[in-house]
């Protein structure tokens, strides 16, 4: 998402990711309309999120935007769009990204009403990720925290997560901070200049290629051990009092390269897909490509 279009970035990290999905989609393990979805909810999440919450809602070429961007991005994984009622391979035409985007998040709601279903598995997912999103909060508050995680859930995610419905009273503090956030944001705040943009990864790698995070909720992973983040910076004040990690302290401080993160298989094939992402960076636009 940071890197240019078709740039080395964008091309080392669609490819890394292809490599990764490539033997459960060979395997049918992972289906296209599963990348589908994941797509639209990468696509869909934030316009929902920024409309309920956030300083602004996104603008029509904002929302274009997004759908020009993720939909490029599902061809370069060689997702395919038949499912969905515009598709050129239905004899259909996008009229624009927000006309596509419009188009998969329908699609994805749909599709949620018959695949979203409780699950075992489903259950275990959630409670690892939320032992991830609770990490650094303290163990008596864990269930507390447990209960908001639930809260930001619909109904339908919930459900399926097998989750417990939260107290009334944790939910309504919950949405209703969220709310309040909102609210400030929108009547008190200025919009964020371009020379100070909220950046959580580096945009440029250091001389090795590498890249690093610039901020960290629990564990610090790829994070630079400078003075501000281990000393100086309130967020090492937060962690230092807690009894938590600081930067510096392993969780590889000396960054990232995408090329090779993750798993080990599919290393061997980074170079050629590669190539394959690269061409359909050379494409036109993505929503005008049949």
């Amino acid at each position: 998402m940071l890197g240019p279009w078709g740039g080395a970035r964008w091309r080392s990290g669609l490819a890394r990711m292809n490599c990764i999905h490539a033997p459960y989609i060979a395997s049918g393990a992972i289906s296209n309309d599963d990348l589908l979805l994941t797509l639209s909810l990468f696509a869909g999440e934030p316009v929902r999120w920024i409309e309920k919450y956030e300083w602004r809602p996104l603008t029509q070429l904002e929302l274009c935007a997004l759908g020009v961007f993720w939909k490029g991005v599902g061809d370069a994984m060689g997702i395919f769009y038949d499912v969905l009622p515009s598709s050129p391979r239905q004899g259909g035409e996008w009229r624009d990204g927000a006309h596509w985007l419009d188009e998969v998040v329908a699609w994805a709601g749909e599709y949620e009403k018959q695949k979203m279903v409780p699950s075992p598995s489903n259950h275990e997912v959630a409670e690892q990720t939320t032992a991830i999103l609770l990490w650094s909060v303290p163990a008596p508050l864990k269930p507390l925290g447990k209960e908001a995680v639930a809260a930001l859930m619909d109904e339908r995610l919930r459900l399926a997560m097998q989750y417990d419905a939260p107290r009334p009273a944790v939910a309504t503090f919950v949405v209703g901070m969220l709310h309040i956030r909102a609210f400030v944001l929108r009547h008190f705040f200025l919009p964020r200049p371009r020379w100070w943009p909220y950046l959580q990864v580096s945009l440029e790698p250091d001389a090795q290629g590498r890249y690093f995070s610039n901020t960290w909720e629990s564990l610090p992973y790829y994070v630079r051990p400078t003075l501000w983040n281990r000393w100086v910076s309130p967020a090492s004040w937060v962690a230092r009092l807690a009894g938590l990690p600081v930067p510096g302290e392993g969780y590889c401080p000396q960054g990232y390269v995408p090329a090779v993160c993750g798993p080990r298989h599919g290393l061997g094939q980074q170079e050629r897909m590669e190539e394959v992402v690269k061409e359909v960076g050379r494409r036109s636009c993505p929503v005008a490509f049949a």
